[in-house]
């Protein structure tokens, strides 16, 4: 439910995370966010990170019957964030179709602040250019 790839781009590495659930508008599990966690942890030597969703949306959130099993007050949030800004390299989230102000979802902030680029496009593609 995540992919991570990581590209040689010009001079360095890039790594390029993406949520891999469509089908669910990419709502967020536990695993997904371990992953995610994982994913910037284990990108020490890129020079960025870009974090994406595949489908039509970005994320629609956290899943609701994960949230129901007590998701919102896992620490599981904190670490993600965490993770996000501990990585010194450039992160870019790009934001498929619509984003409202960032990705905020109990505790994990994932806007401007945390990352160095947000692009949000009407179609975006994981490579974040429009087919």
């Amino acid at each position: 439910m995540i992919e991570v790839v990581d590209e040689d781009a010009g001079g360095g590495r890039l790594r390029r995370i993406t949520l891999a659930r469509p089908d669910k508008a990419n709502a967020l599990t536990r695993d997904m966010l371990m992953a995610i966690e994982a994913g910037f942890i284990g990108a020490k030597g890129a020079s960025a990170v870009i974090l994406t969703g595949a489908g039509r949306v970005f994320s629609a959130g956290a899943d609701l019957q994960e949230m129901r099993a007590g998701l919102g007050v896992d620490p599981i949030w904190s670490r993600v964030s965490a993770a996000i800004s501990g990585f010194a390299g450039l992160t870019i989230a790009a934001l498929n179709w619509r984003a409202i102000c960032g990705w905020r979802c109990r505790g994990l902030r994932f806007s401007t602040r945390s990352c160095g680029w947000a692009i949000c496009r009407n179609r975006a593609t994981p490579n974040g250019w429009r087919r």
